[in-house]
């Protein structure tokens, strides 16, 4: 009885600590989460988007991922395209991919009557396949309403696993952001980190281009354009730019082509070099502000139809 008790009382204390460990490990994170650059900007859309509201679409929308949070210079694009009644937005969040940013559209735009007349996506390689690793937590944590749930699991996420960390990330940070706060933590206690990190990185990319990739498929990219179209926004892709060259799928220009939305070239761009990117796909501040230059200037057509209201 006595050694039933001790055990008894010793996995009670267990159980405790584990659970007083989770309880201290959320808290961290959402302290962080408050600094971090994602869960800035998504708290601050609702103030943002409000310019937006309104049965009538305006305003313009910058949505991609960290090669447009890297990539654009607000100053220039704002001073281009932004006039009275017509804001200039940028939703970037690190590491999204075409699932995140169809839910992200659906979620803080489309549903809340908070249209832009032009919304500007930025892809690079296979930022618009189906085959995009999908985050669950995030998409619970960020992307998606309660209401979304039926739609998100019967169309992206089909497994119990990544079901069961889709509703851990409606409730919990620590999970939406676990790769995020696992990357933190090594780089405190892993000499190089970042370093190592990039080489493997590469070596994975180039295993990858050496086997037979598996055809991928855009069912997700065609939802995401109908959905922009049923909103009555005009869409634009933009090809961005990277250190190293990449052809686009031919799915994605018929895709495209089908659907009556221009994708735009922007992979060589002139002035921008090598030495313009801080990786292999991130440009620099320097880099940024030649290619928003450009960008700028291959959107003033569509720029000109919305003033002209087409």
């Amino acid at each position: 009885m006595n050694s039933s008790t001790s055990s008894f009382k010793t996995e009670c204390k267990v159980i405790l600590f584990v659970l007083l460990s989770l309880v201290l490990v959320e808290l961290y994170a959402r302290h962080l989460s408050r600094g971090m650059w994602d869960p800035r900007q998504l708290r601050a859309l609702p103030e943002q988007t409000a310019q937006l509201q309104g049965a009538q679409p305006k305003g313009v929308l910058f949505l991609g991922n960290s090669l447009f949070r890297d990539g654009l210079d607000p100053e220039i694009l704002e001073s281009t395209l932004e006039k009275p009644g017509r804001p200039v937005l940028r939703l970037a969040a690190s590491g999204t991919t075409i699932t995140d940013w169809y839910y992200y559209f659906r979620t803080y735009f489309s549903r809340k009557e908070r249209v832009p007349e032009l919304v500007v996506v930025g892809f690079a390689r296979r930022h618009l396949d189906d085959q995009n690793r999908l985050v669950p937590g995030r998409l619970g944590a960020y992307s998606c309403e309660m209401c979304d749930t039926p739609e998100v699991f019967s169309e992206d996420i089909t497994d119990f696993g990544g079901r069961v960390e889709f509703f851990q990330g409606m409730a919990l940070v620590s999970v939406a952001h676990r790769d995020w706060l696992r990357h933190r933590y090594l780089m405190r206690v892993a000499d190089n980190y970042p370093e190592t990190q990039q080489r493997v990185h590469d070596d994975l990319q180039l295993r990858t281009q050496k086997a037979v990739p598996e055809a991928p498929t855009y069912t997700r990219l065609r939802r995401f354009i109908q959905t922009v179209r049923e909103s009555r926004a005009r869409l634009v892709f933009v090809a961005m730019p990277t250190k190293h060259p990449y052809a686009i799928n031919s799915e994605i220009l018929i895709a495209a082509r089908e659907a009556g939305v221009p994708i735009l070239d922007c992979r060589e761009v002139p002035g921008i070099s090598r030495a313009d990117f801080k990786d292999n796909v991130h440009l620099t501040p320097d880099g940024a502000r030649v290619f928003s230059r450009y960008l700028a200037k291959r959107l003033e057509p569509d720029a000109a139809r919305l003033a002209e209201g087409r």
